[in-house]
């Protein structure tokens, strides 16, 4: 081992080694048999799947994961304190993991990023707060719940910057690399959530500041406006909500929550080299049976004589594959009466898959980047331990742990948040009544029937409701 040491490569070898030691491939057969407790509502047995999986499915580093997992069903099940104490972890972890990535971003760079700790997608972090403001206004807490609602935009407003700041810090550290190409993250036009602004126009209201509550109204028409992608269905009538309510009538409002968020998938890439460039290469399916290669893009990159021309890698990248819904229709009943539909407010998939493209280039490039470089920490070391009589000891030891097959796309993503947010507000008689929420499919037929049990109408109350249906 001490010849090894003294070949002058060990730093960069002992970086391939820790993630050769490490756990390079997403498991998630914890969550076999989970979707029919989901659809059926019995979100008590999926949490026991998932708290009996904690020590052995989620590891230290998946403990955002199971922070994650566990607080979104505790939401489900109602259990109010015990979501927010979760999510509450979840968020404080998430902005530790962000700082330690900025802090260690050299050294992460050749680490594939299942063997580093899971950071949270962005769009699980933004909607951590909506789900503990309603976990807040469950309780009858209405200040904590303004501050959960206001946080999401705070989010939304730097998301842009801290991924430009990683950008800069991987640059400092690929500078020598060899590639012309440097790290930018992506754009986003989604800076303000149409979701927070009603749950805050609904708060304003209440307490009957209708300046903020207007104010709101128009920032979630701004959102739909300058983020269309992320709704792509048409703005919910609002004419009820800053009309004052007939005598003995009150409002009462319904958030629906449906589908899944999606799950993460992977895309194979191969590498092509050439002396001065890398031709980045997808396969396609052409007919049964038969595939070829297509170039998607050409990288300068100046490799010399160490990696003969045309040798060909192979890495993964990480997608947002959408689950989406059955749902096509879900429609709110008072005492066995049909009284209106709700209206899709926020697309939760859309903003995933927004969100996600602005860190997209940068494992893009990482991902790259890391292959390149364990691949001639590789060539390195073998050419090293030639030069000596035992060298025949030690590849068994460096190429088995050092430079095993270890390019899989991390594709940890939390498991239950839902698809859709949809509204709907209406007027009625103060006093008791019977609600039930139907979710329908596409054809009409009807899916589930969400029994939400008598509600107290109140005036000069938020009467909110929550339904939900995780297919």
């Amino acid at each position: 081992m001490r010849r090894f040491l003294a070949t002058g490569v060990t730093a960069a070898a002992l970086a391939v080694l820790a993630t050769g030691c490490a756990s390079t491939r997403t498991s998630k057969t914890h969550l076999i048999g989970i979707d029919p407790r989901l659809a059926g509502h019995d979100f008590a047995a999926a949490l026991a799947q998932v708290e009996a999986a904690k020590t052995k499915a989620y590891q230290e580093r998946d403990r955002i994961l199971y922070y994650l997992d566990a607080g979104m069903l505790c939401h489900y099940s109602a259990r109010w304190a015990e979501s927010n104490e979760l999510l509450t972890q979840a968020e404080y972890a998430i902005e530790e993991a962000y700082t330690r990535s900025v802090s260690k971003a050299a050294s992460s760079l050749m680490l594939n990023d299942n063997a580093l700790e899971y950071a949270g997608e962005d769009y699980e972090n933004i909607y951590l707060n909506v789900f503990k403001a309603i976990n807040f206004l469950q309780q009858g807490a209405f200040d904590p719940a303004f501050v959960e609602v206001r946080r999401i935009n705070d989010k939304l407003n730097v998301l842009e910057d801290k991924y430009a700041r990683m950008a800069t810090e991987y640059n400092k550290t690929t500078k020598d690399s060899g590639t012309q190409k440097s790290f930018q993250s992506g754009k986003t036009r989604f800076h303000n959530s149409a979701l927070a602004r009603y749950m805050s126009m609904l708060m304003y209201r209440t307490e009957g500041q209708r300046d903020g509550a207007r104010i709101d109204l128009e920032k979630l028409s701004e959102a739909w406006s300058a983020a269309r992608e992320v709704y792509p269905f048409p703005l919910p009538s609002f004419a009820l909500a800053l009309a004052p309510s007939p005598d003995s009538y009150a409002k009462l409002n319904v958030l629906g929550f449906y589908g899944r968020s999606p799950d993460k998938l992977a895309n194979t890439l191969y590498i092509h080299t050439q002396p001065t460039s890398i031709t980045i290469m997808t396969t396609q399916q052409q007919s049964a049976g038969k595939t070829r290669m297509t170039a998607i893009e050409v990288i300068p990159w100046s490799l010399g004589c160490i990696l003969p021309a045309g040798t060909t890698l192979k890495f993964q990248m990480p997608y947002m594959k959408m689950r989406g819904s059955r749902v096509g229709r879900a429609v709110l009943y008072l005492n066995g009466y049909p009284v209106a539909d709700l209206q899709p407010l926020e697309s939760i998939e859309a903003v995933a898959q927004e969100t996600f493209r602005i860190k997209e280039p940068l494992i893009f490039l990482k991902s790259i980047s890391r292959v390149i470089g364990k691949t001639i920490i590789k060539a390195k070391a073998m050419e090293e331990l030639k030069k000596h009589e035992d060298g025949q000891y030690v590849p068994g030891f460096l190429v088995a742990l050092a430079v095993a097959a270890t390019e899989n796309a991390d594709l940890r993503v939390g498991q239950f948040f839902p698809a859709v947010a949809a509204i709907s507000e209406v007027e009625v008689p103060v006093g008791e009544h019977r609600a039930t929420v139907v979710y329908f499919d596409k054809a009409g037929n009807r899916l589930y029937q969400d029994e939400l049990g008598t509600v107290q109408v109140r005036p000069g109350k938020l009467n909110l409701l929550q339904s939900y249906y995780l297919n």
